[in-house]
């Protein structure tokens, strides 16, 4: 209940063995609000591709905060 005030962004891959989006989806249940976003990536694992990806989202994330 303390990071229900924080926003976030978590990303998730489509074909994550490892964190499955019912996971995620719990965490946000879990929190409530609206501050919490579940992005979904539908070719990436749990450690496929996101280091070319997570720069620009983030500083897209950050951006829409201001």
């Amino acid at each position: 209940k303390q990071l229900a005030g924080i926003p976030q962004l978590h990303l998730f891959g489509e074909q994550d063995d490892i964190v499955p989006y019912s996971v995620l989806e719990s965490y946000a249940s879990a929190i409530g609000g609206n501050n919490v976003t579940l992005e979904r990536h539908e070719n990436f694992d749990h450690s496929c591709c996101w280091a070319d990806i997570w720069p620009a989202r983030l500083e897209s994330f950050v951006q829409g905060l201001q």
